[in-house]
């Protein structure tokens, strides 16, 4: 299982290194960092040393630029019509949603690592909040997680990239504007919040460890239908 689990990984992440849209989008994902912080954010206006015109922004930028990372991961098997050659090899479907969900995660960290020199930068010249900052980059992690599965479900559910996309695109939003007045702990603006702020607790980190167990057993279910039509 771990072989398995490690070639399909292997496979898909190399193969954001050939594919020129990869660039594009780490290319507009560090545009659109440096913009939101440096001039949307007012980073030199405010007291920074946690990072918070960095943080404050991420969720809005990865909704626009997960979808496109995670779209190809199933779509492009229903396009190429390797899906059901795919689903017939002795490899079990939680490898194969896993190998391809840790692949397009693996490939967002490495866009976020891009943001270290803002960090060095900061915390040279005008000195920051370490532990804020730690929990800062935990929660753009945790988003990037959620995001991830929740792209990756609509890649699986569509057979069109562009499709996957906006479908993508969509679910993400009405996550992050998901709100219930007596129901804080079910906001993803509020525990986000919370996780950037330096106020992490057990309820926020269930409340993410949650969507993503849900999202990738329903991706498992999808997969088994599939496979039993």
């Amino acid at each position: 299982m771990i072989s398995q689990l490690k070639t399909i990984f292997a496979k898909e992440f190399y193969s954001y290194f050939s594919n020129i849209s990869a660039y594009f989008a780490v290319g507009v994902y560090v545009i659109l960092t440096l913009a939101s912080a440096f001039y949307f954010g007012d980073f030199f206006k405010i007291d920074n040393s946690n990072l918070i015109s960095l943080f404050g922004s991420q969720p809005e930028i990865l909704s626009l630029l997960i979808p496109a990372i995670c779209m190809p991961l199933w779509s492009e098997e229903y396009r190429s019509g390797t899906i059901e050659f795919l689903l017939t090899q002795p490899v079990e479907y939680r490898v194969l949603i896993i190998g391809k969900y840790l692949a397009s995660v693996a490939f967002c960290f490495i866009m976020l690592f891009l943001t270290l020199p803002i960090f060095i930068t900061t915390a040279i010249y005008i000195g920051v909040n370490l532990g804020t900052v730690m929990c800062g980059y935990f929660g753009i992690l945790l988003t990037i997680l959620v995001f991830a599965a929740l792209c990756n479900l609509m890649s699986l559910l569509s057979s069109r990239p562009l499709i996957a996309y906006l479908a993508g695109f969509l679910v993400i939003r009405v996550l992050m504007s998901f709100k219930f007045e007596h129901l804080s702990g079910l906001s993803f603006e509020q525990n986000y919040q919370n996780i950037i702020t330096g106020r992490i607790s057990l309820s926020s980190f269930i409340y993410f460890a949650s969507i993503i167990i849900l999202i990738l057993w329903s991706e498992i279910a999808c997969l088994t239908s599939q496979k039993k039509n």
